[in-house]
């Protein structure tokens, strides 16, 4: 009996520290931390014993793409938010490495498939793809198994994949600053799609058969601040159009009788318009440049514009300054024959040239190219720091380009290195078979036939030993 009443009696006790156990669990309370990094505050929730804890909203870091929440700081998998909590938790916050619109991806191929890494050499999306686009905003154009789709900076395949028709695309600028790409949908059909792939709408790319209210796209325009540059044609008289902007519904938003105008970029576009009139003298034809709203901020004497490249894509104003032609006039009896002109953002002239045209204004520092393919290189207030020596590295005008306080140039023997600007001295010897502008301080080079990396003292950061290499600077290729 008494062996009985001490069993009941452990019995008794066990299930009543079990009691006491669940119900101390069921009051326990865990930290889960969300993780954000060095420049944002991490946000802390409290969740109870086995409870899940509910995803916040995405967090916003400038500029940086949100990728999503992880286990760990490596990234190496996703955290599952149907996970009980029964213990202190923290979720990690994963963001872009580079800010949108100043990526540096490069892509490499291997093995003939192509992949992604950072310029330092760190593999960031294996090498599977049978071609790329560099990335642009967050996502890249690739091709896989004869279809074409999109993928974020961590390789994420989000799109649906096309066939054939999407290829068209290939070589052209992508995802822009509005998240807005376009793609050739047929012989000549343009479309436009946001970076959820939501269908915006359609255009002709090509000149159509002349019908009122016909409109083109052309290839080198992209959407930005909303808006989108397309030209329209008059069923009276099919050889002259007019470009209007459109935007993301397709419907006409600015309509100013533009004979010719551009994307804008940096808030900015520039439209040749005609006022005045020939009989008493005032006539003048001119690009002026505008904002998003249509207002006129800054009128020039330019009939022609031209681009500079920023780092991902052409830009009319370039750290302050922009580049243009003006018309030949008659001033009295004498002819004043055209110049290239170099201005800043209130229409101020900073420098002209009467034969050699600027392609570059950057670290104040201009470059220009003569019509035999060499370029000089001059300070703002016109002496010269390097003569006419070298050939500019592409013959698309603004892909030639001062960054990283160097300029890529070639030799007479049509191999590439870099000048300093500011002295026009030699800092990388001309050795390569072919280089990029430098980005960040890095620039994609060719050496008998294989490629690498290089810093901006031509040390080798990636081993030369691949069979294609190129970044966001690939508009510099020949």
């Amino acid at each position: 009996m008494i062996k009985i009443k001490k069993i009941l009696y452990l019995s008794i006790t066990i299930l009543f520290l079990v009691f006491l156990s669940a119900c101390s669990d069921t009051n326990t309370t865990y930290d889960v931390n969300f993780v954000m990094g060095d420049s944002l505050d991490n946000i802390v929730v409290e969740v109870k014993h086995g409870d899940t804890v509910e995803k916040i909203n995405d967090p916003s870091n400038g500029d940086y793409q949100f990728l999503g929440w992880y286990k760990s700081d490596a990234y190496e998998e996703l955290y599952d938010f149907d996970l009980t909590i029964n213990e202190n938790t923290d979720i990690y916050a994963r963001f872009s490495v580079y800010e949108l619109g100043k990526e540096n991806y490069i892509a490499f191929k291997d093995d003939g498939k192509y992949g992604f890494m950072l310029p330092t050499g760190e593999v960031i999306i294996e090498a599977k793809y049978d071609s790329v686009e560099p990335f642009r905003y967050g996502y890249a154009l690739v091709v896989k198994e004869g279809r074409a789709g999109f993928i974020n900076t961590i390789g994420n395949e989000f799109s649906n994949w096309y066939t054939g028709s999407l290829f068209g695309t290939m070589g052209n600028l992508q995802f822009t600053s509005d998240r807005i790409t376009k793609v050739h949908m047929g012989d000549s059909i343009l479309k436009f799609m946001d970076h959820e792939e939501t269908s915006l709408f359609e255009i002709e790319n090509t000149y159509p058969l002349v019908q009122e209210n016909d409109m083109h796209i052309r290839a080198r325009f992209h959407f930005s601040d909303g808006l989108v540059p397309a030209y329209t044609y008059n069923v009276t008289n099919p050889n002259i159009d007019k470009c209007v902007y459109l935007d993301e519904n397709g419907d006409i938003a600015l309509d100013g009788d533009y004979n010719d105008c551009t994307s804008f970029s940096n808030g900015l576009a520039a439209v040749r318009i005609q006022t005045g009139s020939v009989e008493d003298g005032s006539f003048k034809d001119r690009y002026a440049f505008i904002n998003p709203q249509g207002d006129i901020v800054l009128d020039t004497d330019f009939i022609e514009v031209y681009h500079m490249f920023d780092g991902i894509q052409p830009v009319l104003f370039k750290n302050g300054y922009a580049i243009g032609r003006t018309a030949l006039r008659m001033i009295g009896t004498e002819y004043d024959l055209p110049k290239y002109q170099v201005i800043d953002e209130q229409g101020n002239l900073v420098i002209e040239f009467e034969e050699d045209q600027p392609v570059d204004v950057n670290d104040g520092y201009v470059l220009t190219r003569n019509e035999n393919g060499y370029c000089a290189i001059y300070d703002l207030s016109g002496n010269m720091v390097m003569d006419y020596l070298y050939k500019g590295a592409s013959d698309q005008l603004y892909a030639t380009t001062i960054s990283n306080g160097l300029v890529v140039l070639k030799n007479d023997e049509n191999l590439y290195g870099a000048v300093d600007v500011s002295t026009g001295n030699v800092a990388i010897d001309f050795e390569y078979d072919f280089m990029t502008t430098f980005i960040d301080g890095y620039a994609v080079v060719r050496k008998d036939g294989l490629y690498g990396i290089v810093d901006t003292s031509n040390n080798v950061i990636v081993d030369i030993a691949y069979e294609d290499m190129f970044s966001v600077a690939r508009t510099t290729v020949e």
